[in-house]
Order: C-alpha cells, then sequence, then structure tokens
C-alpha cells in the first residue's frame, strides 16, 4: 500500500527514509512459510527451521530477503508515485542475515539527475539497516519522473 506522499524536494543527496519496522518469528514465517494449512507447513528451509538454519551456519532462521525488499519498494513508491510503478529498476544484494525481532529501516539516497526529454532520470543509492546503522540490504535503483 502506497503512503502518504512525499512532498521535499528531489535534489542529489536528498536522503528519505521509510519507517522503523520490528520483525517478528511470527511475521518472517508467513512470508516463505508456504500456504497455510498445507500438508507439512511450515516449509522446511532456513527461514523456517532451525535445523536447516543451523545447517547453513546460521544461529536461527533468518527473514527473506524479498521482504526487506518490500519495505524499500514501499518507500520508493512513496516518494515517486506511479512513476517507481512504471519506470523503476532496482538491484540489491543481502550482505548480512536479518534475525526475528531486529529493527530495519529502509532508506534511499538521490545520487544523480539526468534530463532525458520530458523525462528527468533519478539515480539512487538504496539500503536497509539495523537500528545501530549496519547495512543489511544494499543496491541501487533508478526512476524516470516528469521533468
Amino acid at each position: 500500500m502506497i503512503g502518504k506522499p512525499v512532498t521535499r524536494p528531489i535534489e542529489i543527496g536528498s536522503q528519505f527514509e521509510g519507517p522503523a519496522r520490528k520483525l517478528s518469528a511470527a511475521r518472517i514465517l508467513a512470508f516463505p512459510g508456504g500456504p497455510f494449512g498445507a500438508p507439512g507447513w511450515p516449509a522446511h528451509h532456513l527461514h523456517t527451521d532451525l535445523d536447516k538454519a543451523a545447517e547453513a551456519g546460521l544461529p536461527a532462521p533468518i527473514a527473506s530477503g524479498l521482504r526487506l525488499e518490500g519495505y524499500l519498494v514501499e518507500l520508493l513508491c512513496d516518494v515517486f508515485r506511479k512513476s517507481w510503478v512504471a519506470r523503476g529498476t532496482l538491484q540489491v544484494r543481502y550482505p548480512r542475515p536479518v534475525m526475528a525481532v531486529e529493527i530495519i529501516q529502509p532508506i534511499i539516497q538521490i545520487t544523480t539527475l539526468e534530463s532525458a526529454g520530458p523525462q528527468v532520470r533519478i539515480g539512487l543509492d538504496v539500503w536497509c539497516c539495523r537500528v545501530d546503522g549496519e547495512k543489511i540490504l544494499v543496491g541501487s535503483a533508478s526512476c524516470s519522473i516528469p521533468a
């Protein structure tokens, strides 16, 4: 769901922050666990099962990267509205695992503005971080908006 429109100017160096959210074990399970009520629910892998996480060298099941990406896309939609849906691109990687009960915040920063006729192409650095500032998702994005 797209939230309240952002009304700040879009300038190189501008930074936009989404709401900080606390992850819970129930929310982590809800996405990668598969359909509720399916035989064997939840699916058993490093996102849902303590033993599978341990096999991967993790102390506990970790949040799906797509959940974190969703927080970032929500912020991009808030800032760029329909332009993001029509003309946005996103590339990310996950340098650190995220466990339940961590608080995560999405952030974007404008890095470039390039005129392209009736459009302005915006380049961005994007990330999600823990409350201590450690980045757990990093990447880049771009979006064209009307000039």
